[in-house]
């Protein structure tokens, strides 16, 4: 079951999942690398409380949907300890999520989550980042004005936790030496890699390049 999420994701409109532990943390995530374990658990935290308190006015519920302007999660609890939660396009077709998460519930039903579920990183993911990294350029002038610009257009393509990602990538890509209009591409690169998926990279290339 260890690539599952991975399934998930293939959906369209499916920008990415976590499942939290709320003992052992995250046991396994295809959220952008920026979602580190620490955010994530964060989250999980957060969507549990809510979700407790959704079950003590309705006892037969199973979704929690939580809908933004520009992206929607969808919370499933698999067990007492165990939450899933997926960020998801508007326009996903959430009845197929909730399908397909039906039969990964029906798959796991009976077993040990922690055991079942928990993987580290992949070796593919892990080599991914350090190549964003190190695509990173040395800095000149800064580039405050266009970062501004840049990340007002993100939330279009990955919803409301898109300022967040965008801060992120900023500092790695600083962190890296870049700061500069010269240096643009390399956080560009990194925003790619978070965003992860092709048709979404080529519509902020589409928002940002009027102002590049």
């Amino acid at each position: 079951m260890a690539g599952f999420l991975d399934e998930l994701q293939s959906i369209p409109g499916m920008f990415g999942a976590c499942l939290y532990h709320n003992q052992e943390g995250v046991l396994q995530a295809n959220l952008p690398m920026v979602y580190t374990a620490e955010k994530m658990a964060e989250i999980g935290k957060i969507l549990n409380r809510i979700y407790a308190a959704g079950q003590m006015n309705f006892t037969d519920l199973t979704d929690l949907s939580i809908r933004y302007d520009e992206s929607t999660i969808l919370v499933r609890k698999l067990d007492q300890n165990v939450v899933l939660f997926t960020l998801l396009d508007p326009d996903c077709n959430q009845n197929l999520v909730t399908m397909s998460v039906n039969i990964i519930q029906q798959e796991l039903k009976g077993k040990d989550l922690v055991s079942e579920l928990a993987s580290p990183p992949s070796a593919a993911a892990t080599e991914a980042r350090a190549q964003t990294m190190a695509s990173a350029q040395p800095a000149s002038a800064e580039a405050g004005p266009l970062l501004e610009k840049m990340k007002e257009r993100l939330p279009k393509v990955l919803g409301p936790m898109a300022s967040f990602i965008f801060d992120e990538a900023v500092d790695t890509w600083r962190s890296q030496g870049g700061g500069s209009r010269d240096s643009i591409e390399a956080l560009i690169q990194v925003l790619n890699y978070e965003i992860g998926d092709e048709e979404k990279i080529r519509l902020y290339r589409e928002l940002i390049d009027p102002i590049l």
